[in-house]
């Protein structure tokens, strides 16, 4: 190669690396696009793949365990019963929206005599009452009672970890009409948001702190500063007195109040 052709070549390179890929780069940081929490990757400031740091959905391995506190059953006619769980979500972070759970009942054999699925809502930093109603159990009588979540629980952002009902709630009336318990208490909505419609649960404990009984009822929405009646009932009295009376007014917090989730 002559000095002139190895000079062009020189000054074609100089080019390249003074011009052309500096036009390359800037042309690629432009079009290459920003990282979000939708393109199944792992980028920006996320924790996992399109999870955690700056995305709504939490991931899985970072958030406890939602904990079964305890699962009932109470019998209201002859094959028929009720069946709760008390659940506690510690994550003070993180709700989720829709959940599946498995109710099983089992004989005093330790033998299935029912199963029934179902859907909830589970707030942050709370614990709340899955409630389930009239199973049919044939001619058993049910020994016992557990509750599993059927899926794997996903997890979504939220500030509400402290965020408690503007309800005041008044004292318990408890008496007895014709051998069968009823108690009420009268809700107010004290804040200045409409509280929407939700479900109200007592939970009734005896003198040994077992949870022996339970009702559920449902609680309309309330307009600031309404008030409304819950009232609750049960098919015979309670044994193993004196008692004592949990309540449980719920609703899904992120319909009413969780402003990230709705963005």
């Amino acid at each position: 190669m002559t000095w002139a052709g190895r000079r062009k070549m020189i000054i074609g390179l100089l080019l390249i690396f003074l011009v052309v890929l500096p036009l390359v780069y800037f042309a690629f940081t432009k079009i290459k696009p920003m990282p979000n929490c939708f393109d199944r990757r792992k980028n920006g400031n996320e924790v996992g793949i399109d999870c955690g740091g700056a995305c709504v959905l939490q991931c899985p391995y970072t958030k406890k365990d939602v904990v079964v506190i305890f699962a009932r059953a109470q019998k209201v006619a002859d094959g028929l019963y009720n069946a709760i769980a008390l659940v506690e979500n510690k994550n003070t972070d993180a709700f989720a929206q829709s959940v599946s759970y498995t109710f099983k009942l089992y004989d005093e054999h330790n033998i299935p005599v029912a199963i029934r699925n179902g859907q909830t809502y589970i707030n942050p930093n709370t614990r709340q009452v899955i409630f389930k109603g009239g199973i049919n159990v044939g001619k058993h009588e049910v020994g016992r009672v557990v509750v599993e979540f059927t899926k794997p629980i996903t997890w979504f952002s939220t500030s509400l970890g402290s965020y408690v009902l503007p309800l005041a709630v008044s004292e318990s009336n408890y008496r007895v009409i014709n051998d069968k318990p009823m108690l009420n208490y009268t809700l107010e909505n004290t804040g200045y948001d409409t509280i929407p419609a939700g479900n109200s649960v007592v939970v009734v404990y005896d003198s040994e702190n077992n949870a022996t009984a339970f009702s559920s009822t449902i609680m309309d929405s309330l307009k600031p500063f309404e008030k409304q009646i819950v009232v609750f009932s049960w098919p015979s009295i309670f044994k193993n007195g004196p008692f004592r009376f949990e309540l449980y007014n719920q609703v899904n917090l992120a319909e009413f109040k969780n402003k990230q989730f709705k963005k």
